[in-house]
């Protein structure tokens, strides 16, 4: 059995945040805190995972020790509704 703490956010743009590249122009305060929360686990050991938007990236990506399972782009379903 693991003795290592795991935690799991889930945040829609915070790929855009972790990754930087993807050039996301809406990201807002609750992105920033997770993504910064989630590497400070992440450095003391924690294993971290993210659930995010799809912005291109591959599914189970690995990004400063955080694995990133994507979900779907911005642009699908029901505008208002997707979300």
């Amino acid at each position: 059995m693991s003795t290592t703490p795991k935690i799991c956010f889930i945040e829609s743009a915070a790929y855009a945040v972790l990754d930087g590249s993807t050039g996301a122009s809406s990201t807002g305060g609750e992105s920033v805190q997770d993504t910064l929360l989630a590497k400070a686990f992440a450095a003391r050991g924690w294993q971290v995972s993210m659930i995010s938007g799809d912005f291109g990236q591959q599914n189970g990506v690995v990004v400063d020790g955080i694995q990133v399972w994507k979900t779907y782009k911005r642009t699908e379903g029901i505008p208002a509704v997707s979300y």
